[in-house]
Order: C-alpha cells, then sequence, then structure tokens
C-alpha cells in the first residue's frame, strides 16, 4: 500500500543543490548586491523627493515658523542610514 506523495511533501534538506555549479552561487550573490545598491539609491531618491516637497509646503504655509519637516528628515533619515 504505498502512496505517492505530493511533491512539497519531501524534506527539503534530502533534495539536490539545484546546481552544483560554484558560478551560479557568485551570480546569486552579485545579483542580490546589485538589487540592494539599486533599492537603497531608490529609497535615498524617494528620501530626498519626499522631504524636499515637505520643506516646500512648509516653506510656502509658515515661512520662518516652527520647522515642521525636521521630523520626517530625521526619522527617515535614521532608517536611511540602517539600510545602508
Amino acid at each position: 500500500m504505498s502512496q505517492s506523495l505530493p511533491h512539497d511533501s519531501v524534506p527539503h534538506d534530502s533534495l539536490p543543490p539545484a546546481s552544483l555549479n560554484p558560478y551560479d552561487e557568485a551570480r546569486r550573490l552579485a545579483l542580490k548586491r546589485v538589487r540592494a545598491r539599486r533599492d537603497l539609491a531608490t529609497h535615498a531618491v524617494t528620501y530626498l523627493v519626499v522631504n524636499a516637497f515637505l520643506v516646500l509646503v512648509w516653506w510656502v504655509t509658515m515661512p520662518g515658523g516652527y520647522f515642521w519637516p525636521i521630523w520626517s528628515i530625521g526619522g527617515w533619515a535614521i532608517g536611511l542610514l540602517l539600510n545602508a
């Protein structure tokens, strides 16, 4: 009474590696670094655009008043630095 098991029920540690080529691992790591660098650049550009817009809103609505965009600039800068 043997039943065939679905593919998902096979333990992952018993599966052979997808490729034995060492260049595949190097390529995977290189792509990971490229994606991380691209994501950081996208995050930095978004940071600059959004915070420039907030400073513009502050300047148009209350020039010389309390500089409230500093909260967004400072908080987001911490997140950006932790992401770097």
